[in-house]
């Protein structure tokens, strides 16, 4: 099997099943999967696209802001339903701390947390704008591909010689990193990830 080494892990390529990819949307509240992965920072603003789904959820978010569960810290997730109002099932929120302070570390993180939240409930298709949030001194191409290969590298799991409750694994099949414009860099960032 062909290995990949990335950052200093080696993983076998053939054995992951994840399949990364880019894909421009101009909207992504009509990214059409089980999760919509999104990132917030401390500062208490809500992106358009999280007002949406926060009215979608009855004030879920807001309440859980309000009432000091989610601030948006870095390693904070929050998940919400959209109870059938977005194309998607759920929402994961990511906190991505101080926005001053954010580095491409912090979306690797973020991305990472998200993708095993997704993971952890049984979720196969995921949406991700986090590569999209504002970080001092990266490019696009940057951003996506910290992103991507945090999703690649979190939810990898090696099942050659198990053989003990094989149906309990669950495996987060596809992430697409939404953008809202066709974006030749951003796209081969993705794929030398996904490699």
């Amino acid at each position: 099997m062909p290995l990949k080494n990335i950052r200093g892990f080696l993983l076998t390529v053939n054995a992951m099943k994840l399949k990364l990819s880019a894909a421009a949307l101009s909207n992504p509240l009509d990214f059409k999967g089980d999760a919509l992965l999104l990132g917030l920072f401390n500062d208490g603003k809500l992106s358009p696209e999280a007002e949406a789904i926060d009215k979608a959820s009855h004030g879920e978010l807001k309440a859980a802001l309000a009432k000091k569960e989610f601030t948006g810290d870095a390693s904070q997730a929050f998940s919400v339903t959209t109870s059938g109002k977005l194309p998607f099932r759920r929402a994961i929120f990511v906190g991505l701390g101080d926005k001053s302070k954010a580095t491409l570390e912090t979306l690797r993180r973020a991305a990472a947390q998200g993708t095993l939240a997704a993971k952890g409930l049984g979720y196969k298709v995921v949406g991700i704008t986090l590569h999209q949030a504002s970080v001092s001194g990266a490019s696009a191409a940057e951003k996506a591909r910290a992103v991507a290969e945090a999703a690649a590298l979190s939810v990898y799991q090696f099942t050659q010689y198990k053989t003990i409750d094989l149906e309990k694994i669950k495996e987060l099949n596809e992430v697409t990193l939404l953008t809202p414009h066709a974006d030749a860099a951003l796209k081969k960032a993705v794929e030398e990830a996904s490699m």
